[in-house]
């Protein structure tokens, strides 16, 4: 006896945080036909990214009108409610946000691209952020609840297509040259929520000396290419981590300043550059992105600083380059 009551006590122990937790958080409501709908663990993860639970309530008749959607939206003591309804190409979404005290209505026509679940999930999102946005305004009416924490954090965080990015930080290469600093400029096209094309480019601010008894060499080193990125998890998520892998060309100028007897030399290298990339974004306000980014890259061929043909010093094998990053969405 005494065993089953350390069990059932255990087990509260562990249960009742998460409940207590669950409670704590403001419920949104989804009103759907079948309860497994493929976009719902999407829209799921966008919403508890911002705090919200989830939860999928079955209406006494299908489809459910305006008025059903907006009674069970209040019975569940939900904050919002939404609703999907699909004929063919054609999808129907309502949204009931009780903050404002709006219901919208949207019709979709033909979602065939190729991830339609991410899409018809990040519509409802994007659709209620549009509703919630009215909270902001300083004579907005009140609604039947009071807007919770959390409806600030959704609206802060948003999926964009397009942004640019400006950065800065070191790189070290080993062979003599040694570390460097860069800044750097980057224009990104997002595609789908998680797959995108990044343009960029950086160049040393500064040059780097090599020194040897033939005299010293001044160093500028230019970078410019192309990557993909990739948002494993969350893309509209405050923290958003960044994947991606791409190749750079590099271009190093060199200025010799020579000891009699030899003379002063001017070259150029260049060679390409494949690199993978790791980083982490956290989103400051709806548009704007604070982070840091890692590369490491591979200098194919080596490039050599070279005094009366005698190698120096090389550079690019590898290249570490490390940056703190600032985004901004331009759409």
């Amino acid at each position: 006896m005494m065993d089953r009551l350390a069990i059932v006590l255990a087990v509260l122990f562990v249960i009742r945080p998460a409940l207590a937790a669950n409670e704590g958080r403001p419920k949104i409501i989804a009103v759907l036909e079948h309860a497994n709908d493929g976009f719902l663990p999407r829209l799921q993860g966008e919403l508890r990214s911002s705090g919200f639970d989830l939860v999928v309530v079955s209406p006494p008749r299908w489809p459910p009108t305006r008025q059903e959607i907006e009674r069970l939206t209040r019975d569940e003591g939900a904050i919002a409610g939404i609703s999907l309804i699909q004929a063919g190409t054609v999808v129907e979404m309502w949204v009931v946000d009780r903050v404002t005290s709006k219901t919208v209505y949207r019709e979709v026509i033909g979602v065939t691209d190729d991830h339609p679940e991410d899409s018809i999930a990040l519509r409802f999102v994007e659709t209620l952020r549009a509703t919630l946005m009215e909270v902001e305004q300083p004579r907005s009416p009140e609604g039947e609840v009071a807007a919770p924490p959390e409806v600030q954090v959704l609206l802060t965080r948003t999926t964009s297509r397009f942004a640019v990015s400006l950065g800065g930080g070191a790189g070290y290469s080993t062979g003599g040259i040694g570390t460097t600093g860069h800044i750097g400029l980057s224009l990104v096209g997002m595609y789908s929520p998680r797959f995108g094309l990044v343009l960029d480019g950086s160049l040393t601010p500064g040059r780097a000396k090599v020194e040897g008894t033939e005299g010293q060499a001044s160093i500028g080193l230019f970078l410019v290419g192309a990557s993909l990125r990739f948002v494993p998890i969350a893309p509209s998520g405050r923290v958003r981590f960044l994947l991606g892998g791409g190749a750079w060309v590099g271009v190093m100028t060199m200025a010799g300043e020579a000891v009699a007897p030899y003379v002063n030399k001017r070259a150029t290298s260049t060679s390409v550059l494949p690199h993978l990339d790791v980083g982490v974004l956290f989103s400051v306000t709806r548009r704007v992105s604070l982070g840091t980014n890692l590369s490491a890259a591979i200098s194919a061929p080596s490039i050599g600083v070279v005094f009366a043909d005698r190698q120096v010093a090389t550079w690019g094998r590898p290249l570490w380059l490390g940056s703190l990053v600032i985004e901004t969405t331009l759409d």
